[in-house]
């Protein structure tokens, strides 16, 4: 009986955390070539999703070497109608939440490149739930990666 007192609070403790950790999805999305296949075409300007205007901007000067404006989401369409100029959309996807050791909700973001006019996604592998500008920065540069590649 005491036996299984002791090892009672652990079980519980796994379960909690099982149930309080929404685990990131796995989101299919298609073959970096098909997505990359103009993506050095010359004259093409890059969307990234804006939320944090001037820091952000700058982040995008620094890290990526081609020609990039800030859109938020709900007016890429709109404001950005041009697919020849602004064909790829840099954007972020909430994927899962999770709790840190405060108790704290957590959420988990992703980055992936949208080809607009194929409406193929590209996930460029860079996750954060705490440093998001770190995550864009790593983004960003894996995308001037891409770049180099002609």
């Amino acid at each position: 009986m005491i036996k299984n007192l002791t090892t009672t609070p652990f079980i519980l403790i796994g379960i909690l955390t099982i149930s309080f950790t929404a685990p990131a999805q796995t989101i299919k999305t298609d073959e970096p070539k098909v997505v990359l296949e103009s993506f050095n075409k010359p004259g093409l300007i890059l969307l990234v999703e804006n939320f944090e205007n001037n820091i952000l901007l700058k982040s995008c000067n620094k890290h990526y070497t081609g020609k990039s404006e800030l859109a938020y989401r709900n007016e890429v369409d709109e404001k950005f109608k041009n697919k020849e100029i602004y064909r790829y959309y840099l954007m972020e996807e909430l994927i899962g939440t999770t709790f840190n050791s405060k108790g704290e909700t957590q959420f988990i973001i992703a980055y992936f490149l949208l080809d607009r006019v194929t409406e193929k996604k590209l996930n460029l592998e860079v996750r954060s739930t705490y440093n998001r500008m770190g995550a864009l920065k790593l983004a960003l540069k894996k995308l001037n990666s891409y770049l180099a590649t002609k």
